[in-house]
This record gives structure tokens, C-alpha cells and sequence, in this order.
């Protein structure tokens, strides 16, 4: 009997199943290497963009880098805001000198020190990111308050003028922070258009904010430091974004590993110290060495969108 030139039903299977196993082979491969790309372009942004605009910034104001210290009183003015308003402002049209750096207190002003009617660009350094869309947005952008208050979680950040549906908040002035690439949350964006985003009421996906921790001019590095004395005495200062880190993850508000919730035992800020110890440089005396002792540290949440997990992504250069 002459064979069909077709195939049978078993060799159809066969081809099948060949290229399912090559595909849950290659799959993960696949997976990581976009995981790797991924790390490597925020890594990128942390040390170049980033570090670029500051550098930037010093050369205009004294050559030092803005402070990372926490301001306000109900609402805190982070450190993760500081580094979006020294390189873009707190209204996208560059840094102020008349800025406080404390958004809240500005924000009770008689005005505001971003009216660009009354301060004008005079008052104004430029904009020091080169990127058309440097992912800057509100923390009232970024983060669900309703859910943050169903969940009993203490919103102290300051939040900036519009929410994550778009509507106006009662706050007067913006204050922006950046956010890295692992994009979590949707928001819908406000019809004052923003840099990159051009259409009003457009959905976009934000990620977390990127913190900024300062340098001080302080050889007291001690890595137990528990109470916000010890603390404010370090080369940097763990509670600078504490009330960011007091939000939760942005999705789902998931504690981050390094927040440290006041309950005792809490290793969280001591883990913090841990991780940016250089360990190639011996300590002197008691006191450890930390990485970027006489610059800054910059911290993305990675991948899982958590504070103090190993996928974190920071400027540090280690060897």
C-alpha cells in the first residue's frame, strides 16, 4: 500500500510535545535575561542620569549635593523628594531658590516659591535630566490613600496635588518623586499634562519612588543605631525616607523589609547599615566604612517592588 505524504496523528504528537519542551526549556532563559536587561537599565539610570543632574546641581549651588533630611511636620517632605525637586523642581520647570525644600510649609505660603509669575526664571536653575520622560509623579499618584487608610497604614508622606485618579488634591503645591522601571500600579494622568505624558485622563503604569539618602560630613558609622539620635549621627541617615517606607509596598502595601515599625525586636534599619558597609576598606576603630561616604546613596525597590530584598538596585560600584 503507498504511504499518505502527510503526517500521522503520532508524529504530529511527537513535533508537538519537541517544541513544548524547547519552549518551557527557553522560556525561562528568556525570563531571566529580560530580568537582567531590566536591572541593568535602572542600574544605568541610578548611575548615570541620576548621578549626571546632581553633579550638575552641585556645580550651581555651592557644589554641594541637596540634603536628604526629612521636613515637615504632617506631612514629610522625604528624600526621595529632594532629589526630583533639585534635578527637575517641584513644578517639572526646574529648582527654585527660594524653595524651603519642605513642600508642606511652602504650601501654606501666601504663595507659592514655583508661581512662575512671581518668581521668575531668575529664581530658577535648570532642569538637569536630559530624558524627555524622566518617570517623575506624585506620591498621591502613586499610592491608593483609601486603601492606605482602610488598612490603618499612617500616611505621612507629603502627597503632592493630584491623586492616582487624577482629580486635585487639597494640597497647593506639587512635590514630585522619581520612580524606577518595575512598573506596578495604574494612574490616570491629570489635565495639567506632565513631562513625557501629554494627553489628559491617558492610564499609565508608575513603580516605586526612588529613594535618596545624603551623605554627612560625620565618621560615626554604627550599624545597631536603633534610636533617631544614633541615627541622625551616621554618615547617612536611615529615617530621611522612613515615611515612604512606612507606605508598603504600591501595589498591595506589603511591609518592606527595611522598614523598622517601632516593634521590638526590629533589625530592619540595622540591616539597612548592613548592606552598605564596604568591606574592602578596613573600619576604623569600631566604626565600619560605608560605600558612597562622601556622596549619596540611591535605592530602587527592583523587581518584587520591596525595600531591603537582594533584587534592590542602588548607584553603589561594589567589587
Amino acid at each position: 500500500m503507498k504511504r499518505s505524504k502527510g503526517f500521522t496523528i503520532i508524529e504530529l504528537l511527537t513535533v508537538i510535545t519537541i517544541i513544548t519542551l524547547l519552549i518551557g526549556i527557553t522560556a525561562p532563559a528568556i525570563r531571566q535575561a529580560k530580568n537582567i536587561a531590566a536591572d541593568l537599565q535602572q542600574r544605568s539610570i541610578l548611575s548615570k542620569d541620576y548621578t549626571i543632574g546632581l553633579e550638575l546641581f552641585s556645580m550651581e549651588n555651592d557644589w554641594d549635593y541637596p540634603d536628604s533630611k526629612e521636613l515637615g511636620t504632617t506631612r514629610m517632605t522625604t528624600g526621595a523628594h529632594h532629589l526630583a525637586e533639585a534635578l527637575i523642581g517641584r513644578d517639572l520647570n526646574g529648582y527654585s531658590s527660594k524653595s524651603s525644600w519642605d513642600a508642606e510649609a511652602d504650601n501654606t505660603l501666601p504663595f507659592s516659591p514655583y508661581d512662575l509669575a512671581i518668581y521668575s526664571s531668575i529664581y530658577r536653575d535648570e532642569v538637569y535630566i536630559e530624558d524627555e520622560d524622566p518617570m517623575a509623579f506624585q506620591i498621591s499618584q502613586i499610592y491608593d490613600d483609601v486603601a492606605l487608610t482602610a488598612l490603618s497604614i499612617p500616611i505621612r508622606a507629603y502627597g503632592g496635588s493630584y491623586d492616582y485618579n487624577g482629580a486635585a488634591t487639597a494640597n497647593r503645591d506639587s512635590a514630585y518623586v522619581f520612580t524606577d522601571i518595575y512598573k506596578k500600579n495604574k494612574v490616570v494622568m491629570p489635565d495639567y499634562g506632565q513631562v513625557g505624558f501629554t494627553v489628559p485622563g491617558e492610564t499609565v503604569k508608575v513603580g516605586s519612588p526612588i529613594l535618596y539618602f545624603k551623605a554627612k560630613d560625620t565618621k560615626i558609622y554604627d550599624t545597631t543605631a536603633t534610636s533617631l539620635i544614633d541615627r541622625t549621627s551616621n554618615v547617612f541617615n536611615y529615617d530621611d525616607n522612613i515615611a515612604i517606607l512606612e507606605l508598603g509596598r504600591i501595589d498591595d502595601q506589603e511591609i518592606h523589609p527595611y522598614y523598622d515599625n517601632g516593634n521590638a525586636p526590629n533589625t530592619a534599619s540595622e540591616d539597612f547599615y548592613e548592606n552598605l558597609i564596604n568591606h574592602n576598606i578596613p573600619a576604623v576603630g569600631v566604626d565600619p566604612i560605608p560605600y558612597n561616604k562622601n556622596s549619596y546613596i540611591l535605592l530602587s525597590a527592583g523587581r518584587d517592588g520591596l525595600y531591603g530584598t537582594k533584587d534592590d538596585i542602588t548607584n553603589i560600584k561594589k567589587r
